[in-house]
């Protein structure tokens, strides 16, 4: 006869969320998803509405409204009040030129008065006056952190503005009275066909006691003159490139001279042609990022003579200027490099890779990179030759290896010709190799029988370095040390 399970009338019933403990509901909210999503519903007008689905959870009961209010993503420092709010725009028919967008208007609106009423909440208040680091993309939550007292100009340290061009004066404007302000961030809007234009004058009028920077526009006007304790400062001209050089009008704007004794990191995207004149000004620079990197950029590095860099990060667009690269490794301005980055943009069409590895290969690594001695920390994006381990293996205080490589762009080079992985077929001699190249096991094994003092490292191979390109952000070194760039949005 089968065993039957007993049943047992007077089993306590399971417990529900509100029976957890608040440590357990504190986990819970935390498992929700870090982008802001939203409920849809009805209203009592029969409007269909969506709603934060944080705001959701905090309107069922007392409780978890203080949960709600006391959860972590209230306090990250990307946090935008806004985000709070659904943006019908893609629903709404599009303005016509020249016409406002009252539906981003009122975006805006909706926005602030959430925050007034949310700031209302004493416990809610409490916890953002802990809080350091803020993010706005609407005027009006800015103004109503502003309106709701004191504490506001007094705690933020950092700040990350994402607003249209019209909005940016204003705010700017409005944040003067923040003195506790080090790091900002701002980044413009286009608002149709029309460029957006940065009044950089407004910076050092505002926030003159700042120490990193970030802006991203299309255009500017104005200067950064009058900032003086600039350490970090990173540009992104969408609209560039403008050359910045001892004639360019633009030198003297973006590069500060009130800083010049504090400046220390420096990062240009759509901007290029800086000289050794301006640069030498600078003594205190040690950390350089550059993209696009061509014949003056490199001629300037070459000449600095009151510039001791310790980190650089270049991205090549292989061309005529590449074979200027290979003269920089005897630069004295890098004769204490400890970390390098090199990223070079490999074509896609096999007949000119070929010729692509071998620029690389005499302009850049066999042209003297084992001076650098005094190396690191190795990053290299693109393709790969074999025949660079010995050269790499050269680089004796080498701590950390990083090989970002294109698939398609690996081989080995046999007298002056690279062969790559379409040209295997026609090579027997290297067809029993490929499969060892193109693990990262096998050309770890190669790479362990050059160096005396094995570095850690990493080999990533990629079908497409666009999928994994973020340059400006650098990662951390897999040794443990900080990457050396401008995170103005991180707690430290």
């Amino acid at each position: 006869m089968a065993m039957s399970t007993p049943i047992i009338d007077h089993a306590p019933p399971s417990r529900g969320l509100l029976d957890q403990p608040n440590e357990i509901l504190h986990m819970i909210i935390g498992l929700l998803p870090t982008m802001i999503e939203f409920v849809k519903f009805v209203d009592e007008d029969g409007i269909k509405r969506n709603v934060s689905q944080y705001l959701v959870l905090a309107q069922v009961c007392r409780r978890l409204r203080r949960i709600v209010l006391a959860a972590d993503f209230w306090q990250r420092p990307d946090f935008d009040f806004s985000d709070l709010v659904s943006d019908h725009e893609a629903e709404r028919p599009r303005p016509r030129p020249g016409q406002v967008d009252y539906g981003i208007a009122l975006r805006g609106l909706r926005a602030g008065g959430l925050m007034k009423a949310l700031l209302e909440d004493e416990e809610l208040l409490n916890n953002f006056k802990r809080k350091k680091a803020w993010s706005f993309s609407e005027n009006e939550t800015l103004l109503m952190a502003m309106m709701s007292g004191s504490w506001f100009s007094q705690s933020i340290e950092s700040l990350y503005l994402n607003l249209r061009h019209g909005e940016m004066l204003p705010a700017l404007w409005t944040l003067r009275s923040c003195h506790q302000i080090k790091r900002l961030e701002i980044t413009m809007i286009s608002f149709g066909n029309k460029p957006t234009q940065m009044d950089l004058d407004l910076i050092p009028k505002c926030l003159p006691r700042l120490r990193r920077l970030k802006i991203d526009f299309q255009n500017f006007k104005g200067s950064l003159e009058g900032i003086e304790n600039l350490t970090d400062l990173l540009i992104v001209c969408t609209e560039g490139p403008f050359e910045l050089s001892n004639w360019s009008p633009w030198s003297p704007c973006v590069l500060p001279l009130t800083s010049r004794s504090t400046l220390r990191s420096l990062t240009l995207f759509g901007l290029f042609g800086l000289s050794d004149g301006i640069l030498n000004n600078f003594s205190n620079l040690t950390h350089v990022t550059c993209e696009s990197v061509e014949k003056t950029m490199i001629m300037t590095l070459r000449k600095l003579t009151n510039v001791q860099l310790h980190s650089l990060r270049l991205c090549v667009t292989i061309g005529e200027d590449i074979v200027y690269l290979g003269k920089l490794w005897s630069s004295k301005c890098l004769s204490k490099l400890k970390r390098l980055h090199l990223r070079f943009e490999c074509c896609d069409r096999w007949f000119t890779l070929g010729d692509e590895m071998q620029a690389i290969s005499q302009h850049v690594m066999n042209s003297g990179i084992s001076r650098l001695q005094t190396l690191e920390h190795l990053k290299f994006e693109g393709g790969f030759d074999v025949v660079w381990c010995p050269r790499l293996g050269s680089l004796k205080r080498l701590k950390c290896l990083q090989l970002l490589i294109l698939k398609k762009a690996i081989g080995r080079t046999v007298g002056e010709q690279f062969y790559g992985i379409q040209a295997f077929p026609q090579l027997d001699c290297l067809k029993g190799c490929l499969e060892s190249w193109t693990k990262a096991d096998g050309l770890i094994a190669i790479l362990k029988r050059e160096f005396e003092v094995l570095p850690k490292i990493k080999i990533s191979y990629v079908d497409d370095l666009a999928i994994v390109w973020e340059f400006i952000e650098d990662d951390n070194c897999l040794c443990g040390e900080d990457g050396q760039h401008l995170d103005l949005m991180s707690s430290g």
